[in-house]
């Protein structure tokens, strides 16, 4: 799909912008008067985008001042007043946890409205105002900060590359993410993701057009267009190699923790699993002993753990890993 939507589309823009040598408002109007509306529609869409990627600089910006402390705020569960855990936390995960009731705080339902959150707004602040220091002068500022904005990240991302293969589960996550599920191919939404995933290019937004109308007019675009879909596409097999032993972890971590549940309940019933880490457990033989216990008891409180559903609802949001 990159292929043979995004390197189009990213040389017609690239193209357009260099050589009618206007922004993408103006692009549009040039090539016939009744086009001017695409052009001020990408207008009104990157307005749209950018104010969404701000509340998540906000967000960002707002982990990255809670974890500076000795101890990371989402990496246990609070407790009660009785020094137990949260019920709450204990039925999801110390993660999901923090993000709802301290990052988002939200409440139980949208007609539930509740006060503005001020540390929410004042990390949303810093970030316009981090984007507007980067463009109050133009292309003059917005250049010389693309070398680290372009940079940076994938330092980051090597960091975070060399951690996430060390935690438990890194494994379990990068077999989940290179493993090809050939029956997926014949539904419409993975190949509309797949297009979707183009538009990370820059595409629609009119910043392409706007970038290649400061390209010199002889300038070889193609050769930009090729170099730029091939770092793009190292950039995402990469980052999801990062993201999905992350979410190996995750999952792990979650079937373990519900697997734990379940042996309490079948542990009078099959004493062989006393005194056993959920590690030593074969995933065959916990498997086997709920389908057993399953059979003489028609109502239980089994959870059912399994770590492939963890897996696919851990990996469920990753469009951006869809080629």
């Amino acid at each position: 799909m990159l292929v043979v939507v995004g390197m189009p589309l990213l040389l017609l823009e690239l193209a357009l912008g260099q050589k009618l040598r206007v922004g993408a408002a103006g692009a549009w109007k040039k090539v016939h008067p009744a086009l001017a509306g695409v052009g001020y529609g990408s207008t009104v869409v990157a307005t749209i985008v950018g104010c969404y990627y701000n509340v998540i600089i906000a967000w960002c910006i707002f982990y990255l001042g809670s974890s500076f402390t000795t101890t990371l705020p989402w990496s246990s569960c609070p407790l009660t007043p009785d020094n137990l855990t949260i019920p709450e936390c204990e039925d999801s995960s110390e993660t999901q946890y923090f993000w709802f009731r301290t990052t988002l705080d939200a409440s139980g339902s949208i007609d539930d409205p509740v006060s503005i959150k001020y540390w929410t707004l004042l990390c949303l602040i810093m970030s316009w105002v981090i984007v507007y220091l980067i463009l109050m002068k133009g292309i003059a500022s917005s250049g010389k900060v693309v070398y680290f904005t372009a940079m940076f990240p994938y330092i980051v991302l090597t960091i975070f590359f060399f951690r996430g293969i060390t935690l438990k589960g890194a494994t379990a996550g990068l077999s989940h993410m290179f493993t090809p599920k050939m029956e997926m191919l014949l539904k419409p939404t993975v190949w509309l993701d797949a297009a979707t995933r183009c538009l990370l290019l820059g595409l629609a937004f009119g910043s392409i057009i706007s970038f290649g109308s400061y390209n010199p007019p002889k300038k070889n675009c193609v050769k930009d267009v090729i170099i730029i879909t091939i770092t793009n596409a190292f950039t995402a097999i990469y980052a999801c190699a990062v993201i999905f032993s992350i979410l190996g972890f995750k999952a792990v971590h979650l079937f373990e923790k519900c697997m734990e549940h379940d042996i309490g309940i079948l542990m009078p019933m099959y004493p062989e699993f006393m005194n056993r880490s959920m590690e030593d457990i074969p995933q065959e033989e916990y498997g086997a002993a709920m389908h057993g216990f399953a059979m003489k008891h028609e109502q239980h409180l089994l959870k059912n753990c399994s770590l492939v559903k963890e897996l696919d609802d851990s990996a469920q949001g990753t469009r951006g890993c869809v080629m």
